[in-house]
């Protein structure tokens, strides 16, 4: 088994990273890349101000040759697309050596404000109204996923379909309806192009409201007929997570 997505208390995480790692080697995973969070740019929120800093960078890098023979661990990290911070974006994928650097869109900026998708339904709910509806919210998405990608700088679309989180039983908009199709096969359009970008199934959206995992099945046989690398993960927050569902989704990826 492979995960290619977790995190430790460097940023958001519950369990240090080694209580991760050897919750991983129990459980049988092979490979496991740590992807913290990065610092958020300068001026722009306090809430990750204290992410990843160098020295927790410096213990993972101490770590990898530690348990070399054990695992193979992979020092990464999960970086978030603000459309207005794109050299600050840069710059963080940039500065430190990473072996699986991971591009995700948490948050979109609704009149001034750059807003969570992910925080509750409620919240999602207002900023849908804001947005002057589910459609351009969701286009919205795609657009600055897009945006990011073409970057060139990552190497796995974290959570792809991450805008559908609060979306169980076609609640706000259907799957099926040809705008949005086109929004997510636009998207991994941009994402083929890449060289050995590679998309995640991410096991998290089996905890979250929407009960499936990321991305959605029709979008993964999608990916596949286009040949874009596919990836396992359970962006684990606590060391119960850090098998999620992997063997599972296994079949996915064949």
């Amino acid at each position: 088994m492979k995960n290619f997505h977790s995190h430790t208390t460097f940023s958001d995480g519950q369990n240090t990273a080694e209580e991760m790692i050897e919750e991983a080697i129990k459980q049988g995973v092979k490979t496991l890349a740590i992807t913290d969070h990065h610092k958020w740019p300068d001026g722009f929120s306090n809430e990750a101000m204290d992410f990843y800093n160098d020295e927790n960078h410096s213990h993972l890098m101490l770590l990898k040759k530690r348990y070399a023979g054990k695992i193979n661990l992979l020092v990464g990290v999960e970086l978030d697309w603000f459309k207005d911070f794109k050299d600050k974006l840069v710059e963080q994928a940039n500065r430190r050596h990473y072996d699986h650097k991971i591009i995700s869109v948490h948050k979109l900026k609704i009149e001034d404000k750059y807003e969570p998708i992910d925080y509750t339904p409620e919240y999602f709910d207002s900023i849908v109204e804001r947005a002057g509806g589910i459609e351009k919210l969701v286009r919205m998405y795609y657009s600055e996923m897009r945006k990011a990608v073409r970057l060139g700088l990552f190497n796995a679309v974290g959570h792809l379909d991450l805008i559908k989180i609060y979306n169980k039983g076609s609640r706000l908009f259907s799957d099926k309806e040809d705008w949005y199709r086109q929004e997510v096969m636009k998207t991994l359009e941009v994402i083929s192009i890449q060289r050995g970008l590679a998309v995640e199934i991410n096991t998290s959206g089996f905890r979250k409201t929407c009960g499936e995992q990321y991305p959605a099945d029709w979008i993964i046989e999608e990916a596949k007929k286009m040949r874009i690398p596919l990836i396992l993960s359970t962006d684990a927050h606590h060391k119960d997570h850090i098998a999620f569902r992997l063997k599972e989704m296994e079949e996915k990826i064949k």
